[in-house]
């Protein structure tokens, strides 16, 4: 029996929505552009702004299980900017 190149599409894609609010949770809290948080979780520029802003203005609906494990696997604190150690002691 062949099995499919493609893995089943009810397995492998997920709801944006999820993973659109976590995107835009961890823009907020980090004051970090989409570029940035999509570069420290390691997801492309793009996906991030078409996951935000949707492509011909039509939000993304889905995206795979893979873009929101990455979007979930940092904290908020884990990417935010750190201030070097000279600021903090000011």
């Amino acid at each position: 029996m062949a099995v499919p190149a493609v893995p089943e599409r009810s397995l492998y894609w997920v709801d944006a929505a999820p993973f659109r609010a976590q995107l835009r949770y961890l823009m907020a809290s980090t004051s970090l552009s989409a570029e940035e948080v999509a570069a420290a979780v390691g997801i492309s520029a793009r996906l991030a702004e078409r996951l935000l802003h949707g492509r011909n203005g039509r939000p993304l609906r889905r995206v795979s299980q893979d873009t929101g494990r990455r979007l979930l696997r940092l904290s908020a604190d884990q990417i935010r900017p750190r201030r070097p150690d000279h600021e903090a002691a000011a």
